[in-house]
């Protein structure tokens, strides 16, 4: 259960930083990526922690400061929750 669940934020933060980089903001994007981070230090387990720890800086970085990443990186990021999200529920 809690698999799906963390399976769903990434989803849902892979959406919603979509939507940002396309100019909607939303304030859940600022929480999500606390989220990440907290979930990415207590499960800090190898490259995928230090991946998650970095994307979730990286979200909390564009939430805070209102700004935009190259879209190679923003594509990366979103790339990276929807398939880890995508495995989390489906695993």
């Amino acid at each position: 259960m809690l698999l799906q669940i963390m399976g769903i934020v990434d989803v849902l933060a892979a959406i919603l930083l979509t939507l940002n980089y396309l100019g909607f903001g939303f304030s859940l994007l600022f929480y999500l990526s606390i989220f990440i981070v907290i979930k990415s230090l207590l499960f800090f387990d190898g490259i995928v922690g230090v991946i998650d720890l970095i994307g979730g800086l990286l979200i909390l970085w564009v939430t805070l400061f209102s700004i935009q990443l190259y879209p190679l990186i923003t594509g990366v990021l979103v790339f990276w929750y929807l398939q880890k999200g995508f495995l989390s529920l489906v695993g």
